[in-house]
């Protein structure tokens, strides 16, 4: 039996001392052109932009195989899903902090990409009175951001993404309605 158990236990450590953790959040930075976007919106309304955030996940590559994967976003190899369900954030909370979305064990190796799955329905909420949204390319295949520089887990280490949304550059305005086209940008603490 403790023959076993020291065999299981070694195991364990062998796995964990080859990967390492992934923790996902997402902010957003605040909105400075507001009175363009929204013109119909007086200074003092209570206003929420709601996007439900549907599936986040991480590509793990080693070094060698890391700039080959870049650019094949199609290869399921490597892809490690750290949130699934439904989480609902108030990108116009400036108030807010980080939003925690979830954490998964991973492979050590670069994170070239990150996959995030949005729910099509965006709705912005002025006094209580609801609005629906385009968002096109939100929940078909995702979001994906390309990582830039040294975004590694080190074996048995930590990493730390960030998701912040620019609302500046995510909110447009198509012929007279607003339409989300999230531009995200992958901040590692």
């Amino acid at each position: 039996m403790k023959t076993i158990l020291i065999a299981t236990c070694a195991t364990a450590l062998a796995a964990c001392s080859s990967g390492g953790t992934v923790d996902v959040g997402a902010s957003s930075k605040p909105l400075t052109n507001q009175q363009a976007m929204l013109p119909n919106v007086s200074a003092g309304s209570k206003t929420e932009l709601l996007v439900t955030v549907r599936e986040v996940d991480v590509h793990v590559a080693d070094d060698a195989a890391a700039e080959q994967d870049k650019s094949n976003d199609q290869s399921a190899d490597g892809w490690i899903t750290v949130f699934t369900g439904a989480r609902v954030l108030d990108l116009f909370d400036v108030a807010a902090t980080e939003r925690f979305l979830g954490s998964a064990t991973v492979p050590a190796g670069r994170v070239t990409q990150v996959r995030l799955v949005l729910d099509g329905n965006v709705t912005l909420v002025v006094d209580g009175v609801a609005q629906t949204l385009r968002c096109p390319s939100c929940s078909e295949s995702g979001l994906k951001i390309v990582t830039e520089g040294d975004v590694t887990v080190a074996p048995g280490g930590h990493l730390h993404l960030d998701l912040e949304f620019d609302l500046d550059a995510s909110l447009t305005l198509d012929g007279g309605a607003l339409i989300l086209r999230p531009t995200v940008k992958l901040q590692q603490r």
